[in-house]
């Protein structure tokens, strides 16, 4: 998440990073899935972050999950997602109401967290 004055940055994962703050996904060279992951408010102590997964290709995209890095979030709530901790990392993970994406759709999920937001995070997007 990143934070900028009067303004809210986003993050996007179409894992390199680059100047534009955006992020290829690794796992999906083709961009296919992307992920974006926008700080929608913020105040002193906390931040919400709004999460969008994109189904850009033809064929259905199963059981998502975003893994993040632990020591950037301090999650306090979470919508339209699971949550666990495995080792350095927090697993969002779908619903059963929004575990598939059909083809050109869309998933949201949100989360507020404590502290302040991290300007360039860590995120991977798993899929099935």
């Amino acid at each position: 998440m990143g934070q900028a004055d009067g303004g809210q940055e986003e993050h996007k994962e179409d894992g390199h990073k680059n100047p534009d703050n955006k992020q290829e996904d690794n796992n999906n060279p083709k961009g296919d899935v992307a992920v974006a992951l926008k700080v929608a408010d913020k105040w002193q102590d906390g931040y919400i972050v709004q999460g969008t997964i994109k189904n850009n290709s033809s064929a259905s995209v199963n059981n998502w999950t975003l893994k993040l890095k632990k020591d950037e979030y301090d999650i306090t709530n979470l919508w339209n997602g699971s949550i666990k901790i495995e080792g350095d990392y927090i697993i969002v993970s779908c619903m059963d109401y929004n575990k598939n994406i059909a083809p050109n759709g869309t998933v949201s999920f949100g989360f507020v967290a404590k502290g302040k937001p991290v300007s360039e995070p860590f995120f991977e997007l798993i899929t099935n």
